[in-house]
């Protein structure tokens, strides 16, 4: 064996190897050769592929391009395959006619596309017993070894940096380092050491401090009694802490036993909040002990219910008179509901069981009762929502500043400061383009959107850890160990765009997020840039056209390689297209109104006027519910409504007495909601008798289309099951006997029967 990475090559194709190997000797001294080599080795390959497959001996004399584009058209390249001879195609287009720019980042990008389609056309086409070995980048030429005697990979990259393009350390010029916070001290003589010499993944400090974010690691653990420095810098102020310290605080001058529940759900932030009142307001945690249901146990034998009763004796029945405790117990609902539930409640601890209750911390349909009792006081995160309802709709300051803190271009944010060192070290993975785009306050504003978005229409809890991963998620691309010097192609699949719509399979959320993807979205403009993309010889020119590419300095300087739209392959045509409406989607403001959705700015509004307890507000809602109420389930003749959705030849319908009933609304005249109920309840009286409905986006969605005149399928009304039920209870209440229509489908006829109760008479009579 040579100890050429592309070795393995020879015994299947030694013609292959050789170019492959020609290629890696080339890299460093001679780029703009080892580009042309590059492509000679694609040529050669295609033509490999095309001589071991059926039927195809055709494309054997056409050009690279159609040679490609036949591959791919009978199925026979992967999506990454075919993007791989793209890239190679394109930069090797640029390297001819750039002949004298001698540019080593495009040789190494193309040398990693020909190991990633020999591997494989090994897999495929070599010996089935083959294993990959793992890409590694071209070794340093003789004479430099000369001067490095070891040579390690950073003091490669060091070697390349020093070649390379500086366009990313100008960067540091341009800004002007400010202060974010007076109450941030500066960085003392250990942070100094860290900036000049910072950790890495992958290469790049960026990524080592966005880890920071991930759900698995350290920073994700949150602990009352600790509060890091990252911490810190991260903490943002929510209504919730405004409460927290104001009961605490209250329960804190009064005498006796004093239990403050801090309620909510897994990984909402309550070991957060009270680690950071721990540091910042030791006046009062110090009057207070501790405990947290989810991280604290006494003893290994005894349950979660065990040491809860251990931990409230000094609030039971007997004790709470005559104890003298402080407590802060910060516990998830559902392990307080099943403490209620068991026999300690019920024997020990009736008056906490019947403040909690009368709280209605439980019912998710009201605001909980946070009125303190002499003892205990109760705060709920679940009241506390990740946005505020306002009359322009629904907002976040919680998602704005946390985004913001991570983008300011201040001395004392980590994540911009090892941006600034990536940059002066010529670092180019695709995390710096997001973290640039992130910068932008547009940007931000529409990842905020979408949250919100998602948040509201699919019915998504978005706790602060799981946020702090999708900010992770968003901006750091898969393959980010191999991605120090990406291509074109490998750049716009990872793009923050692209990881946001792109990838429902990282979390949750983004599976969420995925069905918000604006590619679905409908427009005469937006399939005319799309139009003008798929007919372009220009591709540059389409995305400048439509987006602000000046945020994008990669990407535009890249797109000038693709050459004419359609020699690209399939994978590529579809990943520039959808590529397109992401970007306009976050880039363009002549643009960004086509994909306001009307529906769900209407039910913002609604959901503003219903927590205001504005019932003039209301009224559209109100007769909308009533005129979607006929039409989901049929009408004869106005008024009337069929009592059974069935489709028999003959229906009955009857009389329906509906009318809206505000009577519970509960003015709160506030200009911004931070606590307040997320679903709409529109209540209607029906015979004397009283019918609620409760309507989250998902149904009010549905009840709205079929107003607009979508007929109801199966599966629409079993996802409906509450608007039926609804519907079935209206029917139950306005069942009328003595006056009844009957319609005869096939006919079309329609007649009346009623009962006269003086005359003890029945009439059977046609329309």
């Amino acid at each position: 064996m040579s100890g050429y990475l592309f070795d393995f090559l020879i015994d299947v194709n030694p013609k292959l190897a050789g170019l492959a190997n020609k290629v890696e000797d080339m890299v460093y001294e001679y780029p703009n050769s080892a580009i042309m080599n590059a492509r000679l080795f694609t040529e050669e390959l295609a033509k490999q592929i095309i001589r071991q497959e059926d039927d195809l001996s055709y494309l054997l004399h056409k050009r690279q391009a159609e040679r490609i584009h036949g591959l791919d058209n009978n199925g026979i390249l992967k999506k990454d395959v075919s993007k791989a001879f793209d890239t190679v195609r394109s930069i090797g287009n640029k390297s001819v006619h750039n002949i004298q720019d001698e540019n080593i980042e495009d040789a190494l990008r193309v040398h990693r596309n020909m190991f990633k389609l020999s591997v494989w056309y090994m897999e495929v086409y070599g010996d089935y017993s083959f294993a990959s070995p793992e890409y590694r980048s071209p070794k340093i030429p003789t004479k430099a070894e000369e001067t490095a005697n070891s040579i390690n990979k950073d003091e490669i990259n060091d070697f390349i940096k020093d070649t390379l393009t500086q366009q990313l350390q100008d960067l540091i010029k341009e800004k002007n380092v400010t202060s974010l916070d007076d109450n941030i001290g500066p960085l003392d003589n250990q942070k100094k050491e860290e900036k000049i010499n910072p950790q890495k993944l992958g290469g790049s400090a960026l990524i080592y401090e966005l880890s920071k974010l991930r759900e698995s690691s350290q920073e994700a653990i949150e602990n009352a009694n600790a509060f890091s420095e990252f911490k810190e810098y991260m903490h943002v102020e929510r209504p919730i802490q405004e409460d927290l310290v104001n009961a605490l605080e209250s329960a804190s001058k009064k005498s006796g036993s004093q239990l403050v529940l801090l309620c909510g759900s897994v990984g909402d932030g309550k070991s957060h909040m009270l680690a950071y009142l721990k540091k910042n307001r030791p006046d009062i945690m110090e009057q207070f002990a501790i405990h947290n249901d989810a991280t604290e146990s006494f003893d290994p034998t005894k349950d979660s219910m065990d040491t809860l009763n251990e931990i409230l004796e000094p609030f039971s029945d007997t004790n709470i008179e005559r104890s003298n405790e402080n407590l802060i117990l910060a516990i998830n609902l559902g392990v307080l509901h099943n403490f209620l539930e068991t026999e300690y409640a019920k024997s020990s601890y009736q008056k906490l069981s019947n403040y909690i209750f009368a709280s209605n911390v439980f019912d998710r349909t009201i605001l909980t009762d946070q009125t303190e009792s002499n003892s205990f006081q109760l705060i709920s995160f679940s009241d506390y929502h990740a946005y505020e309802l306002t009359i322009n709709g629904p907002e976040s300051s919680y998602f704005h500043e946390l985004l913001k803190r991570i983008a300011l271009p201040v001395e004392q944010n980590p994540f911009y400061q090892a941006f600034l060192f990536d940059a002066s070290s010529g670092y180019k993975g695709t995390a710096m383009l997001n973290y640039k785009l992130l910068q932008s306050e547009s940007v931000r504003e529409r990842i905020v959107d979408i949250l919100i978005a998602t948040i509201i229409q699919r019915k998504v809890i978005i706790s602060t850890r799981a946020l702090m991963n999708f900010i992770y998620d968003i901006l750091v691309p898969n393959d980010y160990e191999r991605g120090h010097y990406p291509s074109l192609i490998e750049s716009m699949e990872s793009l923050l765009p692209n990881l946001i719509f792109g990838h429902p399979e990282k979390s949750q959320i983004l599976q969420k997020i995925a069905f918000l993807d604006p590619v679905d979205t409908r427009s005469e403009k937006l399939d005319q840039a799309i139009i003008e993309l798929n007919n372009a010889h220009n591709i540059k020119e389409v995305f400048k056209k439509n987006i602000k590419l000046h945020q994008l300095d990669q990407i535009r300087e890249g797109l000038e390689e693709l050459g004419p739209f359609f020699e690209l392959t399939q994978s590529t045509k579809s990943l520039l297209n959808s590529s397109l409406i992401r970007l306009i989607y976050f880039l363009s403001d002549q643009l960004h109104d086509e994909f306001k959705k009307t529906l769900y700015k209407e039910y913002g509004q609604y959901l503003y006027e219903y927590n205001q307890g504005n019932a003039r507000g209301l009224r559209n809602l109100y007769q909308k519910v009533i005129e979607a109420v006929f039409k989901w389930r049929g009408s004869p003749k106005q008024n009337y409504i069929y009592t059974t959705d069935s489709g028999d030849d003959m229906k009955l319908a009857i009389e329906l007495d509906m009318s809206p009933d505000v009577s519970n609304l509960i003015k709160r005249d506030k200009d911004v909601h931070y606590r307040f109920n997320n679903t709409l309840i529109v209540d209607y009286m029906c015979n004397s008798n009283s019918v609620k409905l409760e309507l989250d986006y998902p149904l009010f969605e549905r009840v709205m289309n079929v107003l607009n005149g979508y007929r109801p399928n199966k599966k629409d009304k079993e996802d409906a099951i509450q608007f039926v039920e609804f519907i079935e209870k209206i029917v139950s209440l306005n069942s009328n006997v003595n006056n009844m229509i009957i319609y005869q489908m096939n006919s079309k006829k329609l007649f009346n029967f009623s009962f006269d109760p003086i005359f003890e008479e029945y009439t059977f009579k046609r329309y």
